[in-house]
C-alpha cells in the first residue's frame, strides 16, 4: 500500500538541463556574452538527452516533461547563437 503512495523522484538532469537552458537563451542576445551561452546550451542538450533516456516508460525516474522542455530549449539557444554569430559576421565583412 505505501509503495503505491511513493512517487518517482524528479531526475536532477532535467532540472539542470532547464536551468542552463534558461540562462542560456536568456543571454544568447548579449554579443560577447554568447559565446558561453552556447557552452551553456551545449550542456543544457546533454544533460536533456540523459535526462530523456533516464525517465523513458520504464525509468526509475519522472520528469520527462522537464527533460523535453531543457532540451529544447538549449537547442533553441544554440541556434540563436549561431544565427546571430552568422549575421554578426555578415555584418563586420
Amino acid at each position: 500500500m505505501q509503495q503505491d503512495l511513493q512517487q518517482k523522484p524528479v531526475t536532477v538532469s532535467g532540472i539542470v538541463s532547464t536551468v542552463f537552458g534558461g540562462i542560456a537563451l536568456l543571454t544568447s542576445f548579449i554579443p560577447i556574452i554568447n559565446n558561453a551561452s552556447a557552452i551553456f546550451g551545449f550542456v543544457g542538450a546533454v544533460l536533456g538527452i540523459i535526462a530523456v533516456m533516464g525517465t523513458r516508460a520504464n525509468g526509475k525516474k519522472s520528469g520527462r516533461a522537464l527533460a523535453v522542455v531543457g532540451l529544447v530549449i538549449s537547442v533553441v539557444s544554440v541556434a540563436i547563437v549561431l544565427a546571430l554569430q552568422a549575421q554578426w559576421a555578415a555584418m563586420l565583412s
